[in-house]
C-alpha cells in the first residue's frame, strides 16, 4: 500500500494497517501517547489518548525529520 492510498482510507481501515504493521516505537507527550509504526514504504504516527481509550488520529509521512522525537528510542542493532 502507498502512503496516498492510506490517506483515502476509512478510519477503521488505516487502523487495521496500522496496527497490522510493525511497532517501532512509543512516547507519551501531555496527555497523548504516541506510537510510530514502519508500513513498508511510509510510517504513521498513531494518536491515542489512554484517559479516554481513544486514537484520535493517524499521521502518515516519509519524511525522515519527522523521525527525530523518536531517535533516542531506537535500536538499530536490532536490525542487522
Amino acid at each position: 500500500m502507498s502512503i496516498f492510498e492510506f490517506i483515502h482510507l476509512h478510519i477503521d481501515t488505516k487502523a487495521d494497517a496500522v496496527f497490522a504493521g510493525t511497532l517501532v516505537a512509543c512516547r507519551v507527550e501531555k496527555e497523548c501517547t504516541y506510537q510510530l509504526y514502519y508500513l513498508g514504504s511510509f510510517y504513521v504516527e498513531a494518536l491515542f489518548y489512554p484517559k479516554e481509550n481513544r486514537i484520535n488520529g493517524f499521521k502518515p509521512f516519509t519524511c525522515q525529520v519527522l523521525l527525530e522525537p523518536y531517535l533516542n528510542q531506537l535500536n538499530l542493532y536490532e536490525f542487522y
